[in-house]
């Protein structure tokens, strides 16, 4: 079996940068959003979808952002 060591998962990280990035910001509720966009949001501005926030971990209507999968 081949051992993972600290370097070959930063190296798989940084191959895969974008895919990560791109889960964590997929599911973010409006006032996670706000605050890691820098934003300024209301509910209506946004368009939203039911999913787990990443930072609360509560389920919560999520801001809808390009790319993402739809529940």
């Amino acid at each position: 079996m081949r051992e993972l060591t600290d370097e070959k998962i930063i190296e798989i990280i940084n191959k895969h940068r974008d895919f990560f990035l791109a889960d964590v910001e997929e599911n973010l509720c409006l006032e996670h959003y706000n605050f890691t966009h820098r934003q300024k949001l209301t509910e209506k501005d946004a368009e939203f979808r039911k999913a787990v926030c990443f930072f609360c971990n509560q389920e919560k209507p999520c801001v809808k952002t390009k790319g993402c999968n739809n529940m």
